[in-house]
């Protein structure tokens, strides 16, 4: 999405106080790869993943330390391992709302992650 990352930096430098307060965590599956289509980024502190989900997980589990101050987010393998459960369980809760699981709505996704998390602490 280099367009919309285009923007969201315009508007971090050329916006108003609260859009330069603003905070983005840059991700690409390869490092370096970026500069293919976006040379004009470097600088940026871009994180590659490497196409690897817990790998994934744990940058954002970072960032996401980091942007909030949190001092008590779980680690990013206790979050992985939260998310390869939920993943298995996901069938069943599609099932149990007679839904398949491709046509489930970014919402009822969102409800669905909600309520596990409530019976999955």
């Amino acid at each position: 999405m280099p367009l919309e990352l285009g923007l969201f930096l315009g508007c971090k430098i050329f916006g108003s106080k609260a859009q330069r307060k603003k905070v983005a965590l840059i991700l690409d599956s390869e490092r370096f790869r970026y500069q293919i289509f976006m040379s004009d980024i470097a600088g940026q502190d871009i994180h590659a993943h490497n196409a690897d989900v817990e790998t994934l997980v744990g940058e954002v589990r970072g960032w996401l330390a980091t942007a909030s101050k949190r001092k008590n987010l779980p680690g990013g393998k206790v979050i992985f391992e939260r998310f390869r459960r939920f993943e298995a369980d996901f069938p069943q809760l599609c099932a149990a709302a007679k839904l398949q699981p491709a046509e489930v709505t970014f919402e009822e996704l969102r409800q669905f992650i909600a309520d596990w998390l409530i019976q999955n602490r």
